[in-house]
């Protein structure tokens, strides 16, 4: 990888989020992982900006002394676009943008920030009606190798008229030796940029490190009151050993010596800082499912030890399925659910898609078996849901019938968004 031209200045984002239809001249707020690439892209993607981190203490304090210093930064001169960089971390932040927004004209304002700014949404919100929100999510195959996002599953009103027609066209051809590669280090190496382009095994090990000091140390002490980062550092630690199946927090709270609450508010604190990610039980029409217990994955896959291979390449497909979601959803030709499905009696699969709120597509997930799940068969068949097996291996293209492929994970993640 670290031999690849690094695309980190030409995301897909780029494509859609400036477009006219898509702003309609409110404030973009851009939404992602720390150390996603935000503001390398965001600095790459726009002429004549200002830019504005409120992490800085000089940046707060000109605030204070001038509410419009942004405006007023080189006399004489007036910037298309204002950037303003993690500003959901400072106190009434939401009333300073309503105030910016409200006070000048011909601007438009950005905002990026980590530690899940799109969940601080509610009703009353002074800041409704005033700004989209988009997300700039780790690297995809398709992002990877700069495709056009129109040529992408789901990412044109034309294909949203079949969703899974149109899925199994794009899924009849193999995938080539650049997309192979592609697909290859974003397994071994995760989806964040320094990582994936540097393509050290020691630097992985040493960055994923260093960014959970960064969340222990600085995002959870900025954004909560949590005090007891050693039980937190406790849970992370172990949750590598339970991706892809069920959690139960009661079995969880036992093993790190808290309460059930408190585990369940660490979990939503990790979600909230995009270090793991929830996949929710779909329960509607199905007999004797669950409907509570969530499987959690890590945004980032690297997480999960190379030996446990089959529980990686789940995580490496949800993480997939998660930054497909909500990049579809930014897009706005229709809604895309993610969960999984299991009932009582046991029988599982790994995901389903939703489309428009209805049950679309079974995807189940096999490390190297190219032979059908019969469970998830039997479930797709009873269901009348159309099912796709991935399986880790290149070359593989096998329709059970038509509304059931067995095919390369290659193959299905190049189309995504």
């Amino acid at each position: 990888m670290n031999s690849m031209n690094s695309p980190v200045h030409k995301r897909q984002i780029s494509q859609y989020v400036f477009e006219e239809e898509m702003t309609a001249n409110k404030m973009i707020f851009i939404a992602g992982p720390r150390q996603v690439g935000k503001t390398t892209w965001i600095k790459k993607a726009v002429d004549d900006y200002r830019y504005f981190n409120w992490d800085s203490p000089a940046v707060r304090r000109r605030y204070r002394n001038d509410p419009l210093f942004f405006m007023n930064a080189e006399p004489g001169s007036k910037a298309k676009y204002i950037i303003f960089d993690e500003i959901h971390k400072r106190a009434k932040w939401k009333d300073i943008l309503k105030g910016c927004y409200d006070s000048t004209e011909g601007v438009q304002y950005i905002v990026t920030g980590s530690a899940r700014l799109d969940t601080f949404r509610k009703s009353g919100d002074s800041l409704v009606g005033r700004y989209f929100l988009f997300h700039l999510m780790p690297f995809s195959m398709s992002d990877l190798l700069s495709r056009k996002i129109q040529d992408l599953w789901l990412a044109t009103a034309e294909s949203w008229k079949n969703p899974v027609r149109h899925l199994f066209e794009m899924l009849d051809s193999n995938a080539t030796a650049e997309e192979r590669a592609a697909y290859d280090g974003l397994f071994k190496f995760g989806g964040f940029p320094e990582p994936l382009f540097r393509g050290s095994e020691r630097f992985l090990r040493r960055w994923q490190e260093e960014y959970l000091a960064l969340l222990y140390t600085e995002d959870l002490r900025d954004l909560t009151n949590i005090r007891a980062i050693d039980t937190v550092e406790h849970l992370v630690s172990i949750l590598p050993e339970k991706i892809a199946a069920p959690l139960s927090i009661n079995v969880l709270a036992a093993e790190i010596e808290t309460s059930f609450q408190s585990t369940k508010n660490y979990l939503k604190h990790l979600e909230k800082l995009w270090l793991v990610h929830p996949v929710m039980p779909w329960s509607k029409k199905i007999s004797r499912s669950l409907k509570k217990e969530a499987k959690y994955y890590f945004l980032n896959w690297c997480y999960v030890p190379e030996r446990n291979t089959g529980a990686r390449f789940e995580n490496f497909v949800a993480s997939n399925l998660l930054r497909a979601k909500l990049v579809l959803n930014d897009l706005a030709y229709g809604r895309v659910g993610l969960f999984y499905v299991r009932t009582l009696d046991k029988l599982e699969v790994d995901f389903l898609l939703t489309f428009d709120n209805q049950p679309g597509l079974f995807i189940e997930c096999k490390n190297g078996d190219a032979n059908i799940s019969r469970s998830s068969l039997n479930m797709a068949r009873r269901l009348g849901v159309p099912l796709v097996q991935l399986v880790n291996k290149t070359g593989i293209f096998r329709k059970v019938d038509k509304d059931c492929l067995v095919v390369s994970a290659d193959r299905f993640l190049k189309v995504l968004p």
